[in-house]
């Protein structure tokens, strides 16, 4: 197959196949290699192999005569350990552990993947089984050691795409590497288990299609599932049905936490077994509350567990009911402690940390602390690391069924006026912007943190929580306010960090929970937030009429700062867009606005706008006259608008010729963009930085930057982002005398930019397509055209 022939199956360009050829091009987007992929008619094995050889880096042929990949990276040399420490107490499951062992003794040699399954009723050991047959066999897989609890049975399961995420994060995969495309997240956690030998545990998962993306496909890998559900639909997979304790197993687990007295009274020793449906952790509650009452006899515990009441939890196992088990358990405990364990009943996920439990239950740190140790040293809980607690599902039903409606929603509103606090807390660290609340709900002290990239990291780790709580608040209808604060609060994290698919959904879920509630504020506000995800998603469309419906609602309620807000994002929309007039009149007004309810912050924002669309027209003099003013303000007040705002006044000083001014100011902004961890502004100012550099005639350096600029740019895939930043890097590289590896960057912005619907950037695509062209050629005047229309219906200036 001719590059012609495969460009015209693919529709990817002549000149991209040839940089894919040259080494121009060392890591393409995902969608080039799927179509590539598709164009070669691979089989499965074949397909895969060439996805992650392209993903990882590897120099693969792309000249159509043979699809097969080349050898990818190996694994990294820094292994990743993440199994819970090996079951204490561990008893009666020798027969299945060896079972399970002989199965991955014959896998092993193979070099194949190999899953197995372990299913049953919740609390008959699965996870133990799991993470001890896994620390048994470790040292077979020395490159990774995974583990992850899905939430199958919570209140809101793991989603794969989130799971993928913690995943890629335990392999040691940086947080600005991991996409957020969902195909491009999973394409990278193939990509990055390829050809390791290593060991994952997926626990609790709910059902085939939430594990089956993350299954290994081809390394030498061994995945061990557990769920109380049988999953039917895994081909080929073993699966060991665990079932309760045989009498003498769950006699010798009983002994191990009582002591000799059991061997007095064996027979009602079996009984307190059956009564716990011989199920281990049922069994290790009422061994705790035997071996706290030295002089109680066997017996008496079998009459008390008779005797008591049962709680609602409808909890069974071989015909018995265990809800006795946890009651006496939960009875034995002081006032305080009951109170917490309830509470903690209201978690959406069954892994908390000690500033969350103390949001629930109202109290101060130490005291919660105090109050959690308890329930540890009750066996209610465990302690996974200091500060973070994990409880077990069945514990987490049966304290869920003791709470009170209006207990459930009082905790469950703290959980999600904490996780308000905290995220404004970290937004606190980089500007002094947050969203305006009409209802502040519940007064909750945030986690303090020591800076910002701290504060990131913690919001990396609670994303997934913080989806759940969204959800269980959107379903109680006191709380689908709070549920759309949470939302709001985390636009800013979502959309620096190029979350917008992440954003998307949970805006789409808050905006349904606001309809429900009939709640006119938060549907207005969501309808903006969404707006803005769906701009940089490319669909300008929607976006335009989500901002006018929510301008609509505003007026009607006569909140003027949030039509402020809607103004500014109208601002971006046709800045980014068109008409650039448009633009000019709705920065003038959100200033305006800003600056009579005293927003400086919001102010500011719209001023490095407006100067952008000044720098868009022509006129770098008055965008430089707007950058002063909001870096004046910024160097006190916020060092994201202090990065930014120097970031304009560069481009300004680039676009009147004075490339070595412009070199000092982007080198200062890029650090102030990599300080506040901002990803994306971080790329563009990186591609910013390799075209002055270019200009200034220091093509070494340039030369340097485009690299590592070129593979941020294509981990992040956000269409705006590559549109902008393959323009200029394309641009720096031609300044540097390298066209044919500025070609198939031009044709990544135009590409992005068409998706995108960015007609400036549209424009700089074709004009720079047709300056590397022949000059004979006839696709240089088709380029020239089509800049020239897309510049005019923008409202650029034509050159």
């Amino acid at each position: 197959m001719s590059q012609e022939e495969l460009a015209a199956a693919t529709g990817v360009s002549v000149r991209t196949i040839q940089a894919l050829e040259s080494g121009g091009i060392r890591v393409p987007r995902a969608v080039t290699i799927r179509l590539l992929a598709d164009a070669f008619r691979l089989s499965d094995e074949e397909r895969d192999g060439f996805v992650r050889a392209l993903l990882r880096g590897g120099a693969t042929a792309v000249d159509g005569g043979s699809g097969g990949p080349a050898a990818a990276e190996g694994p990294a040399e820094v292994s990743a350990r993440h199994l819970p420490r090996r079951p204490v107490g561990y008893v009666g499951r020798g027969d299945e552990e060896r079972w399970l062992r002989r199965r991955i003794d014959e896998a092993v040699h193979t070099d194949q993947p190999f899953l197995a399954v372990v299913d049953g009723m919740a609390g008959v050991g699965k996870t133990a089984l799991a993470v001890s047959v896994a620390h048994g066999v470790g040292d077979r897989f020395p490159d990774a050691h995974l583990f992850l609890d899905l939430q199958g049975h919570g209140a809101a399961p793991l989603s794969t795409i989130d799971a993928a995420a913690v995943l890629l994060r335990q392999l040691g995969v940086e947080r600005g590497r991991i996409p957020d495309d969902p195909d491009d997240r999973l394409a990278l956690w193939r990509a990055e288990t390829a050809r390791r030998r290593m060991l994952l545990v997926l626990d609790n998962a709910a059902s085939t299609a939430q594990i089956e993306p993350l299954l290994p496909v081809d390394a030498a890998a061994l995945t061990l599932v557990t769920s109380r559900t049988r999953l039917g639909l895994l081909a080929g997979a073993p699966t060991l049905s665990l079932m309760p304790l045989d009498v003498d197993d769950a006699t010798d687990l009983l002994r191990q936490i009582v002591g000799d007295r059991i061997d007095r009274e064996v027979a009602e020793a079996a009984v307190v077994s059956a009564l716990c449906g011989s199920l281990p952790l049922a069994i290790r509650l009422v061994g705790q509350y035997l071996a706290s009452r030295p002089l109680w006899t066997v017996r008496a515990l079998v009459e008390r567990l008779r005797g008591e009441v049962p709680a609602t939890i409808d909890v069974a196992a071989e015909g018995q009911t265990v809800a006795a088990t946890f009651t006496i358990s939960y009875r034995q405990l002081a006032d305080p402690t009951r109170r917490m364990l309830r509470l903690l009943g209201a978690h959406p996920s069954g892994g908390f940390e000690l500033w969350t439990a103390a949001a629930i239950a109202d109290l101060p740190v130490d005291r919660a602390q105090a109050v959690l140790d308890d329930l540890v040293e009750s066996h209610l809980l465990w302690a996974e690391t200091p500060g973070r607690y994990r409880m077990h599902d069945l514990v987490r039903d049966f304290a869920r069924s003791l709470l009170s409606p209006d207990e459930a929603v009082a905790a469950t509103g703290r959980l999600l006026s904490y996780f308000v606090a905290t995220v404004r807390w970290v937004e606190s660290t980089i500007t002094t912007w947050y969203p305006r609340d009409h209802d502040q709900g519940p007064a909750v002290t945030a986690r303090p943190f020591r800076d910002h990239a701290e504060g990131l990291g913690w919001l990396d780790d609670n994303s997934p929580s913080m989806a759940a709580a969204i959800e269980q608040a959107c379903q109680l209808p006191a709380l689908r306010r709070d549920a759309g604060r949470l939302g709001e609060a985390l636009f800013g994290y979502h959309f620096r960090q190029g979350r917008h698919y992440s954003a998307k959904r949970l805006q789409l879920r808050t905006l349904e929970a606001a309809r429900q509630a009939g709640d006119q504020h938060m549907i207005a506000t969501t309808q903006r937030l969404l707006a803005g995800t769906l701009l940089v998603l490319g669909d300008r469309a929607e976006s335009l009429r989500y901002l006018k419906l929510a301008l609509r609602r505003h007026r009607a309620l006569g909140d003027t700062w949030a039509q402020m807000r809607v103004h500014a994002n109208l601002t971006s929309l046709y800045r980014n867009t068109g008409p650039l007039a448009d633009a000019v009149e709705s920065a003038r007004t959100a200033i305006a606005a800003a600056v009579a309810i005293g927003d400086r912050d919001s102010e500011m924002s719209a001023r490095l706008d407006l100067g952008h669309v000044y720098r868009l027209l022509g006129d770098p003099r008055a965008g430089i006259a707007e950058a002063r003013v909001a870096v004046a303000w910024a160097r006190g007040h916020s060092r994201l608008y202090l990065g930014r705002g120097i970031h304009h006044m560069a481009l300004n000083r680039l676009a009147l010729g004075h490339p070595r001014v412009a070199i000092l100011l982007l080198t200062r902004a890029l650090r102030l963009r990599q300080e506040t961890r901002n990803p994306i502004a971080e790329v563009e100012n990186r591609a910013d930085l390799c075209l002055a550099l270019a200009m200034g005639g220091d093509s070494a350096a340039a030369l340097d930057q485009v690299r590592t600029a070129v593979s941020m740019m294509r981990t992040l895939g956000d269409l705006f982002t590559t549109a902008y930043a393959a323009n200029r890097l394309g641009a720096a590289l031609r300044l540097a005398g390298r066209p044919d590896e500025a070609r198939p960057l031009h044709d990544d912005a135009l590409a992005a930019a068409t998706r995108a619907s960015l007609p400036y950037e549209r424009a700089q695509a074709h004009l720079a397509l047709a300056a590397l062209a022949d000059p004979h050629a006839t696709a240089v005047v088709e380029h020239r055209r089509q800049a020239r229309e897309l510049l005019v219906g923008y409202g650029a200036p034509v050159d």
